[in-house]
């Protein structure tokens, strides 16, 4: 059976990702939303314009939302992140020793010679 175990150069790899696609959204999306080009409803393709200003409205107010919780979603991520790493990642070790302690007791699959599954086995 193949072992699992906590790798922190993976979980800093990840961070790096978080961290980075944090900064777009912060840097460029966020504020384009907020003062830039996209702030502004555009004044061209819209037929009955004062029906669909509370339309563009609304979607604008969503899409505004959504990204605040995307924001904030990957600013916990990123936190919890290095909290794991913080405490040497002992959370994940027990985590790991926990399933490797439930997969062995309820083993239900045959293990060949090197302890890999065997599929080839008779199982009734």
């Amino acid at each position: 059976m193949s072992t699992r175990k906590f790798d922190p150069e993976a979980v800093a790899e990840y961070q790096a990702v978080l961290q980075s696609d944090l900064e777009y959204l912060e840097d460029l999306m966020i504020p384009r939303l907020r003062d830039g080009d996209l702030s502004y409803m555009p004044a061209f393709g819209l037929e009955g314009t004062a029906g669909k200003q509370a339309e563009y409205q609304a979607s604008f107010a969503s899409i505004w939302t959504d990204l605040q919780y995307v924001k904030t979603t990957m600013k916990r991520q990123d936190e919890a992140l290095a909290d794991i790493v913080k405490e040497k990642a002992s959370t994940e070790d027990v985590n790991v020793a926990e399933l490797e302690q439930y997969l062995t007791a309820g083993e239900s699959v045959p293990l060949d010679e090197n302890g890999d599954p065997d599929y080839n086995a008779d199982l009734t």
